[in-house]
């Protein structure tokens, strides 16, 4: 429909949204016919491999992991709120769909964990007498062993001083020695293995997880398989640069670090002066490196884990 006259002032009111939106390029398109407002990132608008409706009915479109535009529905239903309420929203704010994925796996582990748990409590707690109810005790505060251990050596440093065992003779202080380690040590051990061990098996698990991720993603296997594969392509993807990184830092640790004697036994003397003035790369390395480690195990190498046991479960149904 060709255009003959305008409403400027109408027009301008954009612009006291768009000052409100991120510092980014985009571009707009309007289907009054449909009432959909078109944003996007790119010019030309690249096309979505995967979408995303939230609660307020705007589509948020993906390629990769990348957002690359949103469809906001019903537009002439919505009203423009006042400067005081506007949002200073950042596109970070919204979470790909692949770390979505994830969260519901991460979140079915959670209530399957808690729900054999407290079965698992229950059936101890019911149990009838005394030596059941110390082992109920013993799940139930299980750093109860520690202070147990803590105990035996407060009394074992006071025995000492009131029989003065530095003063006594060498095989008293050896069979005191005996008796101190053998109690600090094997005591300890003993409320270890009776305390009792909550685990689950495979597979009584990982079938209740995938149970209550396809209730989440409305029980479409093929949609779900589809979801987990683009998941862990996603996180394999995400955390190859960290992975590539801390390979070098262990490997230029074990191949031009350790090899130097001086180096090693600095690093056994827990010497940090001296192993920077040796080697500040290699002590650099060494104190790093095992934390990005621990990142990458964390936030890429277990969700991978998780998604494929998940993807095994389907697999394995069908």
């Amino acid at each position: 429909m060709a255009v003959t006259s305008i409403n400027l002032q109408a027009y301008l009111q954009l612009a006291t949204v768009i000052k409100y939106l991120p510092k980014q390029d985009f571009w707009t398109a309007f289907d009054a016919q449909a009432d959909v407002l078109y944003i996007n990132f790119h010019q030309p608008a690249l096309s979505a491999d995967d979408s995303e409706l939230t609660e307020d009915d705007i589509i948020i479109r993906y390629k990769g992991d990348e957002i690359i535009g949103l469809s906001i529905l019903n537009i002439s239903q919505r009203y423009l709120r006042t400067k005081r309420y506007l949002p200073t929203t950042n596109m970070t704010n919204f979470r790909s769909p692949h770390e979505k994925t994830f969260n519901i796996i991460k979140e079915g582990l959670s209530i399957n964990k808690q729900t054999y748990r407290e079965a698992f409590t229950d059936e101890l707690r019911q149990k009838e007498g005394y030596w059941s109810r110390f082992r109920y005790f013993l799940f139930l505060h299980p750093n109860f062993t520690f202070l147990i251990q803590f105990i035996l050596f407060f009394l074992f440093i006071v025995l000492a001083i009131l029989f003065n065992i530095k003063q006594s003779d060498d095989w008293i202080r050896i069979i005191f020695i005996i008796i101190f380690m053998t109690s600090i040590l094997m005591i300890p051990l003993l409320l270890l293995k009776f305390t009792p061990k909550f685990e689950i098996g495979w597979d009584r698990l990982w079938p209740k997880v995938l149970g209550y991720y396809l209730s989440q993603s409305g029980n479409d296997i093929e949609k779900a398989k589809h979801y987990l594969r683009r998941a862990i392509w996603y996180y394999k993807r995400k955390g190859k640069a960290l992975n590539f990184i801390v390979n070098f830092l262990w490997g230029s640790i074990f191949i031009g670090c350790l090899p130097d004697s001086d180096f090693q036994h600095t690093l056994i003397t827990l010497n940090v002066g001296k192993l920077f003035a040796l080697n500040s790369f290699g002590a650099m390395s060494v104190i790093i490196t095992p934390l990005l480690f621990i990142f990458y195990i964390i936030h890429y190498d277990l969700p991978v884990a998780w998604m494929e046991n998940v993807l095994t479960q389907i697999e394995l149904d069908e």
